[in-house]
């Protein structure tokens, strides 16, 4: 997928692997890594991805592992403002 995110212009790709999906990456989703913020948040989590389904409906934040990134995904009140679906 050659387009960025609008928020901070890291890559977005797109999950294709069954094998190995995860409870966020699974086929079809969209996801790329957070670049505003990585830097000195270690203590919610670190680095880490944003995830859109393939409508572009934002999901949440995974941990590098594909697991949900619970605290992350709750600081976000406005989970419809994080949408994608104008670029997919």
């Amino acid at each position: 997928m050659q387009k960025p995110n609008p928020k901070d212009g890291a890559p977005l790709y797109e999950f294709i692997d069954k094998k190995n999906e995860t409870e966020m990456f699974k086929v079809g989703r969209v996801f790329a890594p957070d670049r505003g913020h990585n830097r000195g948040d270690r203590n919610l989590g670190g680095e880490h991805f944003e995830v859109w389904d393939r409508n572009g409906n934002w999901l949440g934040v995974a941990n590098l592992d594909g697991s949900k990134n619970i605290a992350k995904t709750n600081i976000v009140k406005n989970k419809v403002a994080r949408s994608i679906k104008e670029i997919l």
